[in-house]
């Protein structure tokens, strides 16, 4: 996949939160017929080796269940939430006519297979042109880099609690060299002006927002309100 100069793109961030539970192929539809041009969706390597498509490394937050999600099955997650989807589902149900970003969720250290079982997924639907990865952890972006140069990968950081603190201004690029930027909305708009890569923001959920960052460059706007942000001419 390439970024074209002038030219952003608009991905439903877990697909339509704000109208479906996030996602769910319900939510990616949801973004896609608002206008997106694509998704963006988080996958875990599950004990019997499956990519799983849900955010949180446990299933605590959206079923009141208390699953560790790398430590279960693909089974025993559905058992407990039946949305939860594989990436292939997920390719299955949208092909290649969208724009996917993805990303690898790993424990810090983990050092799983991840990268190498999503290049799999992906080389086993002809997937390649519209695709992105990404991911907080700057190892697994080296790895996934080091596993499939050609398919851009990105560095995903914030200055927020959560992410390390000598990582949240992008300093794990030295990790792993990638090959574009995906900072926060609230890092965003200091590092933009001077950031030397394509970049991607994340958590854009106004117009206001969407038009200073289009004007700003960005390559990728990752918004929890397609809908809305679309209905709206860029």
């Amino acid at each position: 996949m390439e970024f074209t100069k002038g030219k952003t793109l608009i991905l439903g961030h877990r697909g339509l939160p704000t109208r479906f539970r996030e996602n769910t192929i319900p939510s990616y539809r949801g973004a896609l017929d608002a206008g997106a041009d694509g998704i963006e969706l988080d996958i875990h390597l599950t004990k019997d080796m499956k990519l799983a498509v849900i955010h949180d490394h446990s299933t605590k937050r959206t079923t009141g269940t208390d699953l560790d999600v790398e430590a279960s099955t693909l089974s025993e997650l559905q058992a407990v939430d039946r949305e939860i989807v594989t990436l292939d589902d997920v390719f299955e149900e949208f092909g290649d006519k969208i724009v996917y970003d993805i990303e690898l969720k790993e424990k810090a250290f983990a050092f799983t297979p991840i990268a190498d079982e999503a290049l799999k997924t992906m080389s086993r639907h002809g997937m390649r042109d519209n695709l992105m990865v990404s991911s907080f952890n700057p190892f697994t972006v080296r790895t996934f880099r080091r596993l499939k140069p050609g398919i851009p990968a990105a560095l995903i950081y914030d200055d927020v609690k959560g992410v390390p603190r000598p990582l949240r201004r992008g300093q794990g690029r030295i990790i792993c060299s990638p090959d574009f930027l995906k900072p926060g909305v609230r890092i965003a708009p200091i590092q933009a002006s001077h950031l030397r890569l394509p970049f991607s923001v994340w958590c854009v959920d106004t117009v206001e927002e969407m038009e200073k960052f289009i004007a700003l460059g960005a390559s990728v706007i990752i918004t929890n309100r397609a809908d809305e942000l679309l209905s709206r001419d860029i």
